[in-house]
């Protein structure tokens, strides 16, 4: 009998230091799944930093740009003469430029918003151009009516009013995305 209890510790020691032997395996397994999974997770995590600092410093740049081309829409409006026309051209060519360089990582809607923001400045570009060339015509020819003037300036003016609810429109859209809110 004793013999018999004697294997059975025997079994019952061996068994123990087999599953301490076991368990230690298990742990050496997760500490290293561990600490895998943690250079995945600082590897994710410095990808998107550097992603999200690249795209504050693009969304802040077009940001500018949109700013500049708002006050040369401004100064258009105030005044229609050809130097104003060619500064807005600039600064709406400067502007579809910053966008096209950020749209790797700049939001496909964003990115629709601003083209369409570029659409209708184009429109009103157009709209002052002829606007310019009508007020030209007026003091060389006398055909030309007022009404034709006014309703130019009516078109630019509905335009111009579409811009800004735009222009506020995506202003709300990068600053949320900018804060992190979408």
């Amino acid at each position: 009998m004793l013999s018999l209890g004697g294997a059975g510790g025997l079994l019952y020691g061996l068994s123990g230091l087999l599953g301490n032997i076991l368990i230690e395996r298990e742990k050496v397994k997760l500490d290293n799944l561990r600490s895998d999974y943690q250079l995945e997770v600082e590897k994710n995590k410095s990808l998107f930093l550097r992603f999200s600092e690249s795209q504050f410093t693009i969304y802040n740049n077009i940001w500018v740009a949109l700013c500049d081309l708002e006050k040369s829409t401004n100064d258009l409006w105030k005044t229609a003469i050809n130097r104003e026309v060619k500064h807005f051209a600039v600064n709406l060519q400067k502007t579809k430029y910053e966008v096209r360089k950020g749209a790797l990582v700049i939001e496909e809607d964003h990115y629709n918003q601003l083209m369409n923001l570029f659409d209708e400045f184009d429109n009103f570009k157009f709209g002052k151009y002829k606007l310019l060339e009508l007020t030209r015509d007026r003091d060389r020819l006398q055909n030309i009516n007022e009404n034709q003037i006014r309703e130019v300036v009516n078109n630019t003016g509905a335009i111009r009013e579409r811009l800004i609810q735009l222009l506020d429109k995506v202003k709300v859209s990068l600053s949320s995305k900018i804060k992190g809110d979408i």
